[in-house]
């Protein structure tokens, strides 16, 4: 059982007398976005919206992953009039519980969400060169897992540059020349926490949990 499956909920489809376990991993989507010609980054791919064409093929790519052997034409004739919206239902939970968490809506923007969609090349360049994954590593894991890293590496990114922040707004408001006005920290990050957002040093959280263990 892969890292994947064991963290992930396990949604199921019977299909030929078995119970497969279906995940939307980086290697399925490829394999979607190979047979249909749909972007999936772009949100081209819908399972529920998906055409019976679309839809036999992606159900057809979670089949092999899961280690089926039906072919293309062997799913298509399975799916029928009563096996359709379980086919829909099921993949539509594993879409959910695959995919990123969609981000609340802040009234402040957050400009690292501005971004256009990566595309296939630029995602694997940052599993590869930010989170150090290789490349069955990156095509085994869920699009939820990967952002999981990423987040967490962003978050340890922050850390580190608002550390390295407070020696700077030191030097900056208590040096021979300050600001009218002190600087904040956060004002000399290259990645600052979105507005609204706590913004703790990891020296911080440390001191805090040494004062509740002297309670």
């Amino acid at each position: 059982m892969t890292i994947a499956e064991r963290i992930s909920p396990a949604i199921t489809l019977a299909v030929g007398g078995k119970s497969w376990r279906l995940l939307f991993t980086t290697s399925v989507l490829l394999d979607i976005e190979r047979a249909t010609g749909l972007r999936v980054l772009v949100g081209e791919f819908q399972p529920d919206r998906a055409s019976a064409r679309d839809l036999r093929a992606a159900l057809h790519a979670l089949l092999v992953r899961a280690g089926a052997t039906f072919t293309c034409c062997e799913v298509g004739k399975w799916l029928g009039l009563r096996t359709v919206p379980r086919a829909r239902e099921a993949m539509a939970q594993a879409w959910i519980t695959s995919m990123p968490e969609p981000k609340p809506a802040t009234a402040h923007k957050d400009p690292l969400a501005s971004k256009p969609p990566l595309s296939w090349p630029e995602a694997w360049a940052i599993a590869d060169q930010d989170l150090g994954l290789s490349a069955e590593e990156w095509l085994d894991l869920t699009p939820r897992m990967v952002e999981s890293l990423n987040q967490q590496r962003l978050e340890s990114l922050r850390n580190w540059e608002l550390m390295i922040s407070q020696v700077i707004a030191a030097n900056v408001n208590f040096g021979f020349n300050p600001p009218r006005r002190p600087l904040k920290p956060e004002s000399f990050m290259l990645h600052p926490w979105p507005k609204g957002e706590e913004a703790e040093s990891i020296g911080d959280q440390i001191m805090q949990e040494m004062k509740r263990l002297k309670q």
